[in-house]
């Protein structure tokens, strides 16, 4: 699989997941962690391929952070596509 599959790969898990990404990355940025099984482990796993060296975790965020801007600014009041509410429930305390 090349680079560029690899990256709109990445790219459908995101839009697909973008509820539980958000959550993920809000747990990461209060917490400096992540529960063990999450979807944020997921994509950084498919971002290895076009990263660079130990820089999955950081594409993975500009991911989810590009694709939450763009849903935010379509501005159409619906929700995002999936519920958030198994994240919660694996947040560190």
């Amino acid at each position: 699989m090349t680079d560029q599959l690899h990256r709109v790969a990445a790219r459908g898990f995101t839009e697909a997941n973008l509820a539980a990404l958000a959550s993920d990355l809000k747990s990461w940025r209060n917490h400096a962690a992540l529960p063990s099984e999450c979807k944020f482990h997921e994509l950084a796993r498919l971002c290895v391929p076009f990263a660079s060296d130990g820089d999955e975790y950081q594409e993975a965020e500009r991911l989810i952070i590009t694709f939450a801007l763009d849903y935010a600014s379509r501005g159409d009041g619906g929700t995002p596509p999936q519920s958030t509410s198994h994240v919660a429930d694996n947040a560190p305390q």
